[in-house]
């Protein structure tokens, strides 16, 4: 027979079952107030050191404003952090980066220590390019060094920061190829190359000083160098040439007091073979060079002539011309930028100009490629211009005799 105290002993045990359950609910839920409660008292401690960390800081902004010496110390630290990322990681940056991550105040000084300045290489030049201005660190630097740098443009401290195969000799000035200590350059060549680059597409530094030393030994075999080949890849697929782009042009020739002067003829083009090297031509080519103002002309023959007189020829185009126009690069990253600018040094003794090498092989390769003349930077006054043949223009006058010294007062 059914015990009718079964039902109740089960409705019993499942009241006892769910009371348990219960206990352990409330449990669970004072434990869940204590760790909210706890959690909030954390919080608020955590606010507090917040708060406490804030001050410091403020008070540590405060001294640092009130202290230029500290101030330049913080701002050398990041700033070296900065061109560290951006350059590739010599043994010297590498340890550098380890003495600053860890808060060594002898960083900076054991860097600038471990520097040889016959075999700096470039990275590490460009990390202390970087701190030219900065007193705090550039007082360090071993005597010659900010004087050796001076002259190196920030955009060839971007290029040469992330090679490994340039090394910088401060004590002569030059760069050189690391692995082949005989290629070199000088700082304005090297500056020269590395605002190029852009035209030349993938080519770098070191490819360009190799070849500038290769056309320096053997010029005539420049277009068989795989950087020549590059070169002339480039100008054979250029797409943009220019026509005149003025309505009259000057050409100049340097004259001696009491000489008379000269007729038409020998105020066209020199004949092949007399004349010297030039920024566009290798010695004996004929080139004819002008400019678009009057006073550009002068200035041109002005930097490699003492004569005290310059005969002005004034120029009329009468035939179209396709020209490359390497004059405005620095709105133009795709072309060069002044590969051809730099003024080589008149008074030193050589009849071979490095700095003419690279530009006259362009000239060769715009000529190969049936380009008729090059139009290139003069100065923020003029724009100077060359071309293979005189024939593009008739004479307007080649009367005018202007002595140099009145260069200054000339406006056209």
């Amino acid at each position: 027979m059914k015990n009718p105290f079964d039902d109740l002993n089960r409705a019993m045990r499942a009241l006892n079952q769910i009371s348990g359950q219960s206990k352990i609910l409330t449990d669970f839920h004072r434990s869940t107030f204590a760790l909210i409660n706890e959690s909030r008292m954390a919080n608020l401690a955590i606010t507090s050191v917040i708060d406490e960390n804030i001050r410091l800081l403020s008070a540590t902004n405060s001294l640092i404003a009130k202290d230029p010496l500290i101030m330049e110390a913080v701002a050398a630290k990041w700033s070296a952090v900065a061109a560290i990322a951006s350059a590739y990681e010599t043994p010297a940056l590498s340890r550098l980066q380890k003495s600053l991550y860890t808060r060594n105040p002898y960083a900076f000084s054991d860097y600038i220590s471990s520097i040889t300045l016959s075999k700096i290489c470039a990275p590490d030049l460009a990390v202390l390019k970087a701190f030219e201005h900065t007193q705090i660190i550039s007082s360090m630097y071993p005597k010659g060094l900010s004087a050796a740098i001076k002259g190196v443009h920030v955009r060839t401290i971007l290029r040469i920061s992330k090679s490994n195969r340039l090394t910088f000799n401060a004590d002569k000035k030059e760069f050189y190829v690391t692995a082949e200590p005989d290629q070199i350059a000088t700082i304005p060549e090297t500056n020269i190359i590395c605002s190029g680059i852009d035209l030349l597409g993938e080519l770098n530094e070191d490819e360009l000083v190799r070849f500038q030393s290769y056309i320096s030994e053997c010029p005539s075999m420049a277009g068989t160098h795989d950087v020549g080949k590059r070169i002339n890849e480039i100008i054979s697929t250029w797409s943009d040439e220019i026509d005149f782009d003025h309505t009259c042009y000057y050409h100049g020739r340097a004259l001696g007091d009491g000489v008379c002067p000269y007729t038409e003829n020998e105020l066209r083009q020199a004949p092949y073979g007399v004349t010297s090297q030039g920024r566009f031509n290798f010695e004996g080519q004929s080139r004819y060079y002008f400019s678009d103002k009057k006073k550009g002309a002068m200035a041109e023959i002005k930097k490699h002539s003492k004569a005290p007189r310059i005969q002005i020829v004034k120029l009329k185009p009468r035939t179209h011309i396709r020209m490359l126009d390497l004059s405005m690069q620095t709105a133009k990253p795709n072309k060069f930028l002044d590969l051809c600018r730099y003024v080589p040094d008149y008074d030193k003794y050589s009849k071979m100009r490095r700095e003419y090498l690279i530009p006259s092989f362009v000239a060769d390769c715009c000529y190969s490629n049936h380009i008729d003349g090059i139009k290139y930077y003069g100065s923020k006054e003029y724009t100077n211009y060359v071309t293979w043949d005189d024939r593009h223009f008739e004479f307007l006058s080649i009367s005018e005799i202007i002595p140099v010294v009145k260069l200054s007062e000339i406006n056209e």
